[in-house]
This record gives C-alpha cells, structure tokens and sequence, in this order.
C-alpha cells in the first residue's frame, strides 16, 4: 500500500503538470457554495500550490509510522498505548498503524486528485463555475472515510 500511496502522489503531480499547460493565466482556485470562484491565483503558483499539498500529505503518511519506530512512548497519545506499545506488540502495533495511515493517505490522495480534477475543469468551462453536483458528493465520502478510519482504529485500539 506503500507504493500506492506514492503512486497516487506522483499520478497527482503529473495530473497538475498536465492541467498547467492547459489552463489561463490566473485560475479559480476557490469556489463559494454555489460553485461560484471567490478565489484567484496565478496558474504557476496554483500548480506549485497543489503538487506541494500532495507531497506534504503523501510525506506526513509515509513517515508517520517511522516516526512512531523512533519516537519514545511518551510521546504516542492512542487508547492503552501501554498494552498496545508493550516491547512484545509494539512492532505488530505499529505495523497495524502503519497500514492504516497508508489507507488514509490513499484516500486523502485521491480525494485532492479529484477536487484539482474539478477545479480543472470549473477553470475550463465559461462561465467558470464548480460542478458541486460532483463535489458535494466526493467531499461526503471522503468525510465519512475519514470517520470511519477513526472510529475503526479507536475500536481497534480500544480493546
């Protein structure tokens, strides 16, 4: 899952590459509830702005496991970490950990893949104008991945 999650990163990237040579000058990059822009930026900085945030996010889930190898117990805020960080489950602990953060990783990834994908595409229609048709719903399931991912590993941990 590791890999995949890298892939979706650079999948991403590319998708950004692609849609700043076919984009004006100055892009909509923000919309208000009716999928109206609100909010402008330069098209190179909007393509830096978004090929950044999806090697920040990819990097935060990539490292948080090996972080969690290193850093001392202490420092670890999860249900019974005690039990659970224990020397003799504490490497299985955090492999469990670990695929889980590739799992929202993934999903984060995707999300913001889809949401530059709709901004693309507002940014390439005239008027401009956000298709909340589809983002209304992409923004619900990522939400409700997001809370079930963290009602799943507080269950998990919590045992």
């Amino acid at each position: 899952m590791k890999l995949i999650l890298l892939l979706t990163s650079i999948f991403g990237i590319i998708c950004q590459l692609l849609y700043w040579s076919r984009l004006p000058e100055k892009v909509a990059t923000h919309f208000d509830a009716k999928g109206l822009p609100n909010g402008w930026m330069l098209n190179e900085s909007n393509f830096i702005f978004s090929s950044v945030i999806l090697v920040f996010i990819t990097s935060v889930f990539l490292l948080t496991p090996f972080l969690l190898k290193k850093c001392p117990t202490k420092w670890i805020n999860f249900p019974k970490k005690d039990y659970w960080l224990a020397p003799e489950r504490k490497e299985s602990s955090i492999l469990i950990i670990s695929n889980w953060m590739y799992f929202i990783g993934l999903a984060t990834n995707i999300f913001l893949i889809i949401i530059f994908h709709l901004a693309y595409i507002a940014n390439t229609t005239n008027p401009v104008k956000l298709n909340n048709d589809l983002f209304f719903p992409v923004l619900i399931i990522y939400l409700l991945i997001s809370i079930g991912w963290g009602i799943t590993l507080h269950i998990r941990f919590n045992k």
